[in-house]
């Protein structure tokens, strides 16, 4: 569990990079398209899994 909770770093580090680009719009689309959606996407799937057993009932 701790692993797939640190694992945001990801997501944080594209968050990053869009703060980074954020006034330059067509760079903004690409990360937030190709990098940040992906990253979080992939880490709420990880997270969501490893919550699952705790929020069923």
């Amino acid at each position: 569990m701790i692993k797939v909770i640190a694992d945001i770093s990801a997501v944080a580090d594209q968050a990053e990079l869009l703060i980074q680009n954020f006034d330059d719009l067509p760079v903004r689309q690409e990360i937030i398209s190709k990098k940040l959606y992906p990253a979080f996407a992939e880490w709420h799937k990880n997270i969501q899994q490893e919550l699952n057993p705790y929020i069923q009932s």
